[in-house]
C-alpha cells in the first residue's frame, strides 16, 4: 500500500496536508487529511488516497474473480472531536450541508487495453469509480447532466448503486457507481460492479485493471475539514492460476444484480442541472509515502 497527498490541482485559496501513522503495523493503514479550499466555482483540488499495490496487477478484467475492500473512515470539520466526525450523524451532516462543503469518498480503478498504460496516471482509457460518500452539489459524477432513463441500478449486500457514465476532460471513459447511502464502514467485494460493466455496458473484458485507489476528492470548504481512514485493506484475485494466462478460468466473471430503479431507497434531490444523494503518532507526508 502507498499513501498519496495528491494535491494535483492546488491553488492559493487553501491547502491540504496528509498525515500517516508511523508506528502502525505495515499491513495496516491509519491516516488523516486536513484541508480547505475556497475558490469558486468549486473544482477538485486534491485526492488524498491509499493505493493498493499487488503483483496481480495489471489484471485482465475478464479474469477478475474478486476485489475485496474493507475500510472505516470519518469526515467532518476539524473542530469536531474524532467521535463526532461521522457524516451519518445529524450534527455532522448539518454542518457539512449548512457550510456548503463539497467533497466525496470514492474507490477509483483505472484500466486500459495496454498493460503499461493501465498503470500510467492520466494515460488510462477507463476510470471505474464506486462512491461511498457524496457531499454537496459540486461533487457530481461525470455524466450527471445527462442522467440515464431509466436509471441503471445494481444491488450488492443490500446496498443499491446507481450507474452514471460519460467522458471527462482527459478523454477517459468514466463509469461511476454511487451508493444510495453513506458507507463509513464497509467490507465488500466490488468485482461484481466492474463485471457488470463488461456484461451490460460494453466494456471489453480485455482491458487491464492497473491502478486501484481509495480516497477523498476535495472541492470546497470555508473552514478546515478532516478526512480520516482508521482502517483499510484490499485484495484482488484472478479466475486463472497465478502466472498462467493460458490456463482455463476456474470461475466466471462476477456480475452485480440489476434491480428496478423503483426499488431504490435513496433520497434524490434536484436543483437546476444538478443532482444530490443525501444520506448520511503521525508524520507529515508530501506527495507520497510508502507504508
Amino acid at each position: 500500500l502507498s499513501v498519496n497527498n495528491n494535491a494535483w490541482n492546488q491553488d492559493s485559496s487553501g491547502g491540504i496536508c496528509t498525515y500517516v501513522c508511523d508506528t502502525c503495523p505495515k499491513a495496516a493503514v491509519s491516516l488523516y487529511s486536513l484541508w480547505n479550499w475556497t475558490s469558486t466555482p468549486p473544482a477538485v483540488h486534491a485526492y488524498p488516497n491509499v493505493e493498493f499495490r499487488s503483483d496481480r496487477l495489471p489484471l485482465r478484467l475478464g479474469d477478475l474473480r474478486s476485489l475485496n475492500v474493507s475500510a472505516s473512515w470519518a469526515f467532518g470539520p476539524a473542530s469536531f472531536s474524532q467521535a463526532a466526525r461521522d457524516p451519518n450523524s445529524p450534527e455532522d451532516l448539518a454542518y457539512i450541508n449548512s457550510n456548503n462543503v463539497q467533497a466525496n469518498v470514492v474507490l477509483d480503478v483505472f484500466a486500459d487495453e495496454d498493460q503499461e498504460k493501465s498503470q500510467t496516471p492520466s494515460k488510462q482509457k477507463y476510470e471505474f469509480m464506486v462512491w461511498v460518500g457524496q457531499f454537496g452539489k459540486a461533487s457530481q459524477p461525470v455524466g450527471n447532466r445527462a442522467p440515464r432513463d431509466p436509471p441503471v441500478v445494481a444491488r450488492m449486500d443490500d446496498v443499491d448503486f446507481t450507474l452514471w457514465n460519460g467522458t471527462n476532460s482527459n478523454g477517459q471513459y468514466v463509469y461511476s457507481w454511487i451508493a444510495n447511502e453513506t458507507l463509513t464502514d464497509f467490507d465488500m467485494d466490488f468485482a461484481p460492479l466492474i463485471g457488470f460493466l463488461a456484461k451490460e455496458e460494453g466494456v471489453s473484458e480485455d482491458v487491464y485493471l492497473g491502478t486501484i485507489q481509495f480516497g477523498h476528492e476535495t472541492f470546497l470548504a470555508a473552514s478546515q475539514m478532516n478526512f480520516s481512514i482508521s482502517s483499510y485493506a484490499a485484495d484482488i484475485s484472478s479466475n486463472r492460476q497465478t502466472g498462467d494466462s493460458t490456463s482455463k478460468p476456474t470461475a466466471s466473471l462476477p456480475v452485480a444484480t440489476k434491480v428496478s430503479a423503483a426499488s431504490q431507497h435513496s433520497i434524490f434531490w434536484v436543483d437546476p442541472g444538478w443532482s444530490l444523494w443525501l444520506s448520511g503518532g503521525f508524520f507529515l507526508i508530501g506527495f507520497g509515502a510508502m507504508l
